[in-house]
């Protein structure tokens, strides 16, 4: 993206040899010092799993059935789209999250679902379909997920922390930015294949040239907590130094999350809905998630996860961590198999940036860890699981074993001995710790500089950060 350039340089002039009256040199000086005090590191704020607003066009009238079709028996990643759906758009709309399309599911899920070229390793939108994050460098893509934001409070994402930041003296545009990005896609295709990295360190940059050189805060939530440290980890130490003033990754699942699997195997609501009834039918959301990088990058990591625990039983086999091959296919989730086998392991070779990290997380919320069908090799369809395992040492998304893994980078050989990884625990779950006044209150003291000592993982979860499966 092209970012506004940076405000000229005013050069002053003094014509009288003689130096200014001792009152200008007062004035001067304080001046300095005042705008010295004011200087504010500008602040990123980068995203979760679902956490973007994506835009879209379509231009499905040659590629679809205008009439209605017959009761289809296709999976819905390749049945024709409804008769009542749009065809055509030709201007950008946003697709994600907008309440009104909720009205017409089937049509805006399937508008969004993912196509994967196994031959070439590659993604795809939907035939006839464009989908692009919204207004990347804004806060208003991350602040809200529905941008009818005066009517639809619920869709609040970053906006709490926001408003907080701007009390503190940010601006959106000048010192606060946002940087949504396709969730669809795992780290390593938004970086390695996509523009995302590129167009994070251009915001970076920009960021740090308007704020008169002040290095940058990357706030992150969920997965754009692992997206932004892959980022990182290719940088180079200078460049770190120059740019970065401190990492801090909020609700974190640093070694997956056992619902990511669930979204795969039986879909996900993604926590929309009304008056307590989900909005989403899971038969189009684990369409989407089946084919969905972003989801399978989440999976549970073998590296980090007990090797025996299954995750996955039912009448006739268990699942463990070492056989998602087998339990994409039993269970007719292709492409899911192949996409894991590609996508694994990024995750787990991730490490600290060598920068300051600040690792906050919830905890104390029952979470989701593994799950049991009634059906072998789930016949039927899509199934969904009669018993769900839980425990309580997590944030109701991610399981603590996730959460603190960042805590482990202290003992890693390569990073720096003085950049020690500072982590906080808040009773709150997943989502809702971005609106947690205490975090709010600790991420505005990190990034305006204040103290912020940390602590340790409490003694009855920092067992599970040792308990690493390699």
């Amino acid at each position: 993206p092209v970012y506004p350039p940076p405000p000229p340089t005013f050069h002053f002039s003094v014509r009288s040899s003689h130096p200014p009256p001792l009152t200008m040199r007062f004035v001067l000086l304080s001046l300095f010092f005042t705008l010295s005090l004011c200087a504010l590191s500008p602040v990123i704020l980068v995203p979760g799993l679902g956490g973007s607003s994506l835009q879209a066009k379509l231009n499905k009238r040659d590629t679809a059935s205008l009439t209605a079709p017959e009761q289809s028996t296709e999976p819905p990643s390749v049945s024709s789209d409804p008769w009542y759906c749009f065809k055509e758009w030709n201007s950008w709309f946003e697709i994600w999250l907008a309440f009104y399309e909720l009205v017409a599911n089937p049509c805006w899920l399937r508008h969004l679902r993912v196509e994967y070229d196994a031959a070439t390793n590659t993604y795809a939108n939907a035939t006839g379909v464009q989908v692009a994050p919204y207004e990347f460098g804004s806060i208003k893509a991350v602040d809200y997920i529905d941008h009818v934001d005066d009517f639809f409070k619920w869709t609040s994402y970053f906006a709490p922390l926001s408003e907080a930041l701007v009390q503190a003296g940010y601006e959106p545009g000048k010192n606060l930015f946002g940087a949504p990005y396709d969730w669809r896609l795992d780290g390593a295709t938004l970086c390695y294949n996509g523009t995302f990295c590129n167009d994070l360190q251009n915001l970076v940059e920009h960021a740090y040239n308007v704020s008169g050189g002040e290095p940058v805060q990357l706030v992150t939530h969920s997965m754009g907590g692992p997206v932004t440290l892959l980022w990182l980890n290719n940088l180079s130490p200078e460049y770190k130094a120059k740019y970065i003033a401190n990492f801090v990754p909020i609700a974190a699942p640093w070694s997956g999350t056992a619902k990511s699997l669930r979204g795969i195997l039986s879909g996900d609501d993604f926590g929309i809905q009304l008056a307590g009834l989900p909005l989403l039918p899971v038969k189009e959301t684990a369409a989407l998630a089946r084919q969905a990088s972003g989801v399978n990058w989440l999976v549970p990591d073998p590296q980090f996860w007990p090797a025996d625990q299954p995750f996955v039983t039912t009448p006739s086999k268990n699942y463990t961590v070492h056989q998602y091959g087998e339990l994409f296919a039993d269970a007719h989730a292709e492409p899911a198999g192949l996409i894991h086998e590609r996508t694994t392991g990024y995750i787990s070779n991730l490490k600290h940036p060598n920068v300051p990290v600040y690792c906050l997380y919830g905890y104390n919320q029952p979470t989701e860890i593994a799950y049991h069908y009634n059906q072998d090799l789930f016949n039927e369809g899509i199934e969904q699981p009669v018993e769900v395992d839980e425990t309580d040492a997590g944030d109701g998304t991610v399981p603590i074993l996730s959460l603190v893994e960042c805590a482990n980078w202290r003992s890693t050989p390569d990073h720096i001995v003085d950049l020690e990884v500072r982590c906080r625990e808040y009773p709150m779950e997943h989502a809702g710790i971005l609106s947690d006044k205490d975090l709010i209150a600790d991420v505005v003291d990190i990034v305006t500089g204040k103290p912020f000592a940390g602590c340790e993982p409490v003694e009855a979860l920092k067992g599970f950060a040792d308990r690493r499966r390699v």
